[in-house]
């Protein structure tokens, strides 16, 4: 009877025991992910959650995982955030957040002026590109780029639009829009504005036809028609915008003083009167007396 008795406590010992290693004792598994320990979690399947988010997060197809079992107090697991980011870095992964400062482009807008021809136009405001700051998560794997994602955005500095000042009066007979086009209908360049022969020359050169026509660069008035020594048979234009045109050489002038030609309309035939060595069509261009390089005016010449 007292060997039953023993027996007896002896099993009630061991059934307080075992159920006291239960309440502070559990199996957990510790972690390696690429062959790096990451911590310790309670359960596989709390380890593959962990590896498919990151493995979406990454792209990556699967993680090199061990699971080792060991016995642990259970207030030794290793928080789940500590071992995603843990495994994070056994990956290569890594998270920086940058600052910059991009431009805000600037508009364009346009307003009308009725005391400015049609056809002419001026910007009256400048174009100032604005600034904002932009905040971004960079999430990078061994150096390369995996994502980025703006976590905030702020002007620090509007943009100012570009304003076009357009013209609406009627332009009058005889005054110029500013625009020059070619004088022949096919262009062959024969010589240069510039320096040339120990002199200025102070136009250029189109080789043509004789009995090509001539026509007005821009609308104009005619303020000088006939011969003019070296010029010789010479038409001037006055485009009443402080520019002037001047086609030398002619053999025929078509447009007499006072005229007031439509730009395009023909004014004179080229010829090779005056200093001139063959047909060809002398053209200048001046502004406010001086003359200009005509190939920074007419389109489209090299």
């Amino acid at each position: 009877m007292k060997n039953v008795k023993k027996i007896f406590l002896f099993l009630i010992f061991f059934a307080f025991l075992a159920l006291g290693l239960s309440i502070r004792y559990t199996i957990g598994y510790g972690m390696f992910v690429e062959g790096q320990f990451v911590g310790v979690v309670r359960s596989p399947s709390e380890a593959d959650a962990i590896t498919e988010i990151i493995c979406a997060e990454s792209h990556a197809s699967a993680l090199s995982t061990t699971l080792y079992p060991r016995l642990l107090v259970r207030d030794t697991f290793t928080p789940a955030a500590e071992v995603s980011e843990n495994t994070r870095s056994a990956m290569g992964i890594e998270t920086e957040i940058i600052t910059l400062t991009e431009p805000i482009p600037f508009g364009t807008g346009t307003v009308e002026d009725a005391g400015m021809y049609q056809g002419t136009e001026a910007v009256t405001t400048e174009g100032v590109d604005g600034a904002r700051t932009v905040v971004k998560q960079i999430t990078k794997m061994n150096g390369s780029i995996l994502q980025e994602k703006v976590l905030s955005v702020s002007v620090s500095a509007e943009p100012v639009a570009e304003i076009t000042t357009v013209g609406t009066k009627p332009r009058p007979a005889g005054v110029g829009t500013g625009d020059f086009t070619f004088p022949l209908s096919e262009i062959t360049v024969s010589s240069n504005f510039g320096y040339r022969w120990d002199r200025q020359h102070n136009g250029i050169d189109f080789a043509a036809d004789a009995g090509t026509a001539i026509s007005a660069a821009d609308s104009g008035t005619v303020i000088f028609s006939g011969p003019s020594e070296g010029y010789g048979n010479l038409i001037i234009l006055d485009h009443q915008n402080g520019y002037t045109t001047y086609y030398a050489h002619c053999s025929i002038l078509y447009a007499a003083v006072g005229a007031m030609p439509e730009k395009g309309e023909v004014i004179a035939g080229v010829g090779s009167t005056g200093n001139s060595t063959g047909p060809h069509l002398h053209f200048e261009i001046r502004k406010d007396g001086a003359p200009q390089n005509p190939l920074e005016y007419l389109p489209g010449i090299v």
